[in-house]
């Protein structure tokens, strides 16, 4: 079913109902000008006034208390003039040479890409975003409203971070820099234009698609995100493994611990260098279902010494590499070496 398309105009009453003045943004190819708005009907006048031309962009967030011209005279947007996040962006652009537009094809994968995120971002029980193409690449947007402060803006790093890490790819990039404060957005139904405008690499018209009942993203659901990523970063220390009672004779310090979980069909894909998002053989004793893409299980390659394991489910959370290999109970079979006391 084709989905219908909204216009710039309501995307602009989104905008003003949440921020109450938004700034407009014009670089006509040599030179930027701003402008700052409190009424959306004159902002869009200057951008059909100024839309021939060149790349048009909005602010995303709630600026604090300002006098504003209503006209294009103005300093752009800082991260320090704003006192409230109402927009949490996201932007999936496909690899491509600088200084040119995208491809059918690449942004076809864009697109795929950024549906993904979306299906992961439901399954944890966040609304249904704005969607959008920019021209380029492809966005998911959500609303919010988050006072900016420290507490903030760790949250934001780490759910940023930790989602790169899952959704960036070599041929489609997520970028962790829209997160801050002052962010300014490509002006949905404006025409992106960077480079020159060729068959296959064309200037094309950004779109947009905003939901009838446009829901926020609680402050809840944001904190629980952040958390669950910052406990990835933190590689649990893991207890004196060699000490506890583990059934079998491999030297698991060579165990090739990604095969062994793809073999009980328990992996689901690499994350970052030594470490992968794995199903927790666990998994059905969790309370709260994980998410199809993982990333609430992880396990490490061994470097020196084990490898590792670690479920993020507070049922698991005693539970390491040797009660796995005690479950399961063929991982001799995966190691590369026999264990051998010193």
């Amino acid at each position: 079913m084709k989905v219908k398309l909204n216009t710039t105009a309501d995307y602009l009453d989104w905008a003003f109902r949440d921020a109450g003045i938004v700034e407009l943004r014009h670089h006509d190819g040599r030179h930027w000008v701003t402008g700052w708005f409190d009424r959306p009907e004159l902002l869009l006048q200057e951008a059909r006034r100024r839309s021939g031309v060149g790349n048009l962009y909005t602010s995303l967030n709630a600026p604090k208390p300002r006098s504003v011209s209503n006209a294009m005279s103005g300093k752009p947007v800082r991260d320090d003039d704003i006192g409230w996040i109402v927009r949490l962006p996201f932007d999936f652009d496909p690899e491509r040479p600088t200084g040119c537009c995208s491809t059918d094809k690449e942004l076809a994968l864009a697109c795929e890409r950024r549906d993904r995120f979306v299906d992961a971002m439901l399954s944890l029980g966040w609304p249904m975003p704005l969607r959008s193409k920019s021209g380029n690449g492809y966005h998911g947007v959500y609303r919010t409203r988050l006072p900016v402060n420290a507490e903030t803006k760790q949250m934001l790093k780490a759910i940023y971070h930790g989602l790169y890490k899952e959704f960036d790819n070599p041929e489609v990039s997520f970028d962790r820099s829209v997160r801050n404060a002052g962010r300014i957005f490509r002006l949905y139904g404006s025409v992106n234009r960077k480079g020159p405008n060729k068959p296959d690499r064309p200037h094309r018209r950004s779109t947009v698609w905003i939901p009838r009942n446009w829901e926020q993203v609680s402050p809840q659901q944001i904190e629980k995100l952040a958390n669950h990523y910052a406990r990835q970063t933190q590689r649990p220390k893991p207890r004196n493994q060699n000490a506890q009672p583990v059934n079998g004779k491999g030297d698991y310090s060579s165990l090739d611990i990604a095969a062994w979980f793809m073999s009980h069909g328990l992996y689901i894909r690499h994350i970052e260098e030594n470490k992968h998002a794995v199903r927790c053989p666990w998994q059905a004793d969790h309370t709260t279902a994980s998410p199809d893409h993982g990333g609430d299980t992880i396990i490490y390659e061994p470097d020196d010494g084990w490898a590792g394991f670690y479920c993020h489910h507070k049922h698991c959370e005693d539970r390491q590499l040797q009660d796995v290999v005690n479950l399961l109970g063929d991982a001799d079979q995966f190691c590369s070496q026999e264990w051998r006391a010193s």
